[in-house]
């Protein structure tokens, strides 16, 4: 009997998406057309918005890794094992690896409209936009932080924020 294992390696083949790593974020994203600028009163104001948002994709991000770790078992099953059609459980799965790469498009896009930049969805990470003494900063903040508390220069990082 014939497994559907063409239909895994074309879900290989794009399995490039559903790689969790910052480049296939950004990359998720489309572009937006002016950043705003953020004060940390405007950020703070965002945050119960941004919460939402980031509480949602961390779930969506959950369900699309099972949903590829189901994919990739069924894969391996389907090689292996000449007796059973699996090609109804791998395309399930494969639909749903596809509907959660889409929510979480559609979350990350929503995020990015607002100019706030995903820097890791596994922490809720994120960046606004700001000015501090007329220089262009990121304001920083994680999920589960009360408030907009830190910043740090365009090209440096989490680990060289500076309390606001």
């Amino acid at each position: 009997m014939k497994v559907r294992v063409e239909s895994a390696e074309r879900f290989r083949r794009s399995r490039a998406m559903l790689t969790f790593s910052p480049s296939t974020w950004s990359a998720l994203l489309v572009p937006m057309p002016a950043n705003p600028i953020y004060t940390p009163q405007q950020a703070n104001q965002v945050l119960p918005w941004l919460t939402e948002r980031l509480t949602a994709l961390l779930s969506a991000a959950a369900e699309l890794r099972n949903a590829q770790n189901t994919v990739e078992t069924l894969t391996r099953r389907a090689r292996g094992n000449g007796d059973h059609d699996l090609s109804q459980e791998l395309s399930a799965a494969e639909q749903s690896a596809e509907g959660g790469m889409r929510r979480v498009r559609e979350l990350l896009n929503e995020i990015k409209g607002r100019g706030i930049q995903v820097r890791d969805v596994e922490t809720g990470l994120v960046d606004f936009p700001g000015e501090r003494q007329g220089e262009p900063v990121w304001l920083c903040w994680k999920l589960g932080e009360t408030e907009v508390g830190h910043w740090h220069e365009f090209d440096q990082g989490y680990s060289s924020r500076k309390p606001l």
